[in-house]
């Protein structure tokens, strides 16, 4: 067994630690975060734990911060140094990261297998040089290795909540709780990371994946039960991307669980009968995006692809059902005017969300 401590320093549960502790410990290996800022907010849980393994999942600026405590991790009086290993969006996108980190390894891309592989390599004192997705340092030299295959997420273990709920009051109070119904995004918008990892991924089997309605329901009410919920968050960007699927979900849930939920949506794919269902299962709020009014911007500088009469419709059938919702929009952007501007803030005086 091999024991990893992941380090963060932001006040959210994290759904790709909770994915990564689940793997773990279903593999019989024990993980655990702590939460901080500063190496003196992590020194106790460092020392107490003895880690083997120290993780952070890292977005680009923040690998900076990761980069500092590890420097600082390096610097401590400790019987044995863990092994650090970077993952996220970062390592993911900017590999070479690990060149200027004083870390061992960095995981790119999904690193669901790859954690317990490297935990099973540490505990039995076996190099992890063969690991797919890992990148490793061996005699100060470099080692990436090749992606494996994308996950079938229902071969997955559920979120581990017990990682936050059962150390942290802060979020065992916070009775709003989140689930990802699935990974990956069809769509290339040029502001988002979407359209590299789609890429990183050409050849690795199906990246929009979604897991089964019932593995979903059955999720959402283990956690009610263990942990209490009020509200559930669909975390996930596109929700009703696949409308069967969705009528399927919304269908089940209305059923069996009845609590009021949010979801995030894209325009184009809100129609009346997804609306009516999303009602119907007790939706209270939906997020989507606008980005700009301009919709020349939003079709050819953003690649949205989604048009005003999307953006209108969606507006009038949610009014319609009495559902709440909020949008998304950008400013600032290439080729965009103070006009652009004010017509993006009276679109959404229009639309009244």
């Amino acid at each position: 067994m091999a024991k990893i401590l992941f380090l963060q320093n932001f006040w959210y549960e994290s759904p790709a630690i909770m994915a990564l502790s689940a793997s773990l410990k279903q593999s019989g290996h024990h993980a655990s975060v702590a939460i901080g800022d500063t190496i003196q907010d992590f020194s106790e849980a460092i020392i107490k734990e003895a880690p083997d393994i120290i993780g952070f999942s890292l977005v680009s600026g923040y690998h900076l911060w990761g980069m500092k405590i590890t420097d600082q991790i390096r610097a401590m009086e400790l019987p044995e140094q863990p092994y650090i290993i970077f993952g996220g969006p970062h390592p993911t996108f900017f590999p070479d990261v690990l060149k200027a980190a004083n870390a061992d390894a960095i995981c790119i891309g999904e690193g669901d297998y790859a954690i317990v592989e490297l935990a099973t390599c540490i505990s039995q004192h076996k190099s992890p040089d063969f690991i797919q997705n890992l990148s490793v340092k061996i005699d100060g030299k470099i080692k990436t290795n090749p992606l494996r295959p994308l996950a079938v997420l229902d071969e997955l273990p559920v979120l581990d909540r017990t990682i936050y709920y059962g150390h942290h009051k802060f979020f065992k109070k916070y009775l709003t709780r989140s689930f990802m119904t699935g990974r990956g995004c069809p769509f290339r918008c040029t502001f988002c990371y979407n359209a590299a990892i789609q890429n990183l991924y050409k050849g690795k089997g199906s990246f929009v994946r979604f897991r089964t309605p019932q593995n979903i329901i059955k999720e959402i009410a283990e956690t009610t039960k263990e942990w209490g919920c009020r509200t559930v968050y669909f975390m996930d960007d596109t929700f009703a991307l696949k409308k069967q699927w969705a009528l399927e979900l919304l269908d089940l849930y209305a059923k069996e669980i009845k609590l009021p939920f949010i979801c995030k949506m894209r325009a184009d794919t809100a129609d009346e009968e997804v609306i009516a269902a999303l009602k119907n299962a007790n939706c209270r709020v939906v997020q989507f995006a606008i980005e700009s009014a301009n919709e020349k911007i939003r079709c050819e500088i953003l690649k949205k692809q989604i048009n005003d009469e999307d953006i209108y419709r969606t507006a009038q059938l949610l009014k319609k059902y009495k559902i709440k919702f909020l949008t998304y929009s950008m400013v600032g952007l290439p080729g965009e005017s103070l006009e652009d501007v004010l017509d993006t803030i009276r679109m959404n005086a229009k639309i009244k969300g």
